[in-house]
């Protein structure tokens, strides 16, 4: 098997950025009165302000971090997968450790989620806070990882049928 290595997309990561600067204009630009007819309530359109401008500076952050970090955000190996595509990456999963890979469509984005054998011992070696958000997202959803094309420099189909078949190639190889 030979080591496959795909580039984050610079342009994806500059419209994402410019998507967060607009939600951040328009949560502090545009009165909360304007919107009093969505809501009924002025107060509840500036929480709403509020919590936009919160999750685009949230976004703005992991962007512009994305943006001056790892050269290639995914490395497929003979080994398993390298993720760093994203700000909750979670490093090398194994092939070994993979007990199944599913492609979802959710709201129209496409995702590969990845279920492996033994979710704690990849939770227990992360961070304290990036631990307790992966296991508060594995309780509620059931998703233990996934990976999406988004920042990627290559689309969906391209990515599955990699990580797909490199995926084939290990389980054929260990039979």
């Amino acid at each position: 098997m030979k080591t496959v290595r795909i580039r984050a997309s610079k342009r994806k990561i500059y419209l994402a950025i410019l998507i967060c600067l607009v939600g951040i204009v328009l949560g502090i630009v545009i009165p909360p009165e304007v919107g009093s007819w969505i809501f009924g309530n002025v107060l509840l359109n500036q929480i709403m302000a509020i919590l936009l401008v919160i999750s685009c500076v949230i976004g703005l952050i992991v962007f512009v971090y994305s943006l001056f970090t790892c050269e290639h955000t995914l490395t497929i190996t003979e080994e398993g997968i390298i993720d760093y595509s994203n700000y909750a990456n979670v490093g090398m999963i194994k092939w070994e450790d993979i007990e199944s890979i599913k492609r979802v469509t959710l709201m129209s984005e496409k995702f590969l989620y990845i279920y492996v054998k033994d979710p704690e011992k990849y939770f227990n070696s992360m961070p304290k806070i990036k631990r307790m958000l992966y296991k508060t997202n594995f309780k509620i959803t059931g998703i233990h990882f996934s990976i999406s094309s988004h920042t990627l420099k290559c689309n969906f189909s391209e990515l599955e049928r990699i990580i797909m078949q490199t995926y084939e190639e290990y389980k054929t190889k260990e039979k």
